[in-house]
């Protein structure tokens, strides 16, 4: 299941929610201060791959 960022349009507070694919919380009230409501926010994303920031350059030069 992923996780979902919200963010609330009275207080600015970020939340995160784990959900079904297909769930959505946008509307939903904010748990923080009760008032605002709840909207899906953008948040970065986490790939697997090569940890040490090069992006595969010594990978591809061994197949040249």
């Amino acid at each position: 299941m992923p996780v979902y960022e919200y963010e609330c349009t009275n207080c600015g507070e970020k939340s995160q929610r784990l959900q079904k694919l297909g769930e959505d919380s946008s509307g939903s009230k904010c748990l923080t201060c009760g008032d605002g409501i709840l909207k899906k926010a953008f948040s970065p994303f986490g790939t697997a791959g090569l940890s040490d920031g090069s992006c595969g350059d010594e990978r591809r030069s061994r197949f040249r």
